[in-house]
């Protein structure tokens, strides 16, 4: 069964989509759609069940102690679900999950530890898969910045971003 529990942050609600005890997606909040519109364009319709329960609910509860400052939800990776990634994607997205809290590295070092090599604008792929990660916070694709350490992108907002390298002590330009 698909269930999905809210978050709740500085910023708004996110949401925990999850198939039994597997998280198969994360949402950061959005100023602009509700949370509820998100998870229903994700399950191409209303249905899903909508209540705390089971891991979904603990998954919630872990993501708010993370904006708190109280834990990293680093420690749900072996909870993760990734149906459907392409190989060159998972690379990536794996690759970024191992960047420990209070730390970042930019684009290009996030390409080099994927195992990609080429010497041509790997910043750019790279930068698809981190806009386009279906599990913000729990891979952290906040602790990836631009050449230079400088903030950057980030689907959560800059202010979200920021916020969350503080709590991790993490230094930014």
């Amino acid at each position: 069964m698909i269930a999905w529990s809210r978050y709740r942050t500085p910023f708004g609600n996110g949401a925990v989509v999850c198939s039994g005890d597997r998280i198969l997606r994360v949402f950061l909040p959005s100023r602009d759609v509700p949370i509820e519109r998100d998870v229903e364009r994700l399950l191409q319709g209303p249905g899903a069940y909508d209540a705390p329960q089971g891991a979904s609910a603990g998954y919630a509860a872990e993501l708010e102690k993370y904006f708190e400052g109280d834990e990293s939800p680093a420690d749900l990776m072996p909870f993760v679900e990734w149906p459907g990634v392409p190989a060159f994607t998972l690379r990536i997205l794996q690759a970024c999950a191992a960047v420990p809290r209070g730390s970042a590295v930019t684009y290009g070092e996030l390409a080099r530890m994927a195992g990609i090599t080429d010497k041509g604008n790997y910043g750019q792929p790279v930068g698809q898969v981190m806009a386009k990660n279906p599990l913000p916070l729990v891979v952290p694709c906040h602790r990836v910045l631009l050449a230079g350490h400088k903030l950057g992108n980030y689907g959560g907002g800059a202010d979200m971003k920021r916020l969350l390298l503080e709590r991790e002590d993490c230094p930014v330009r």
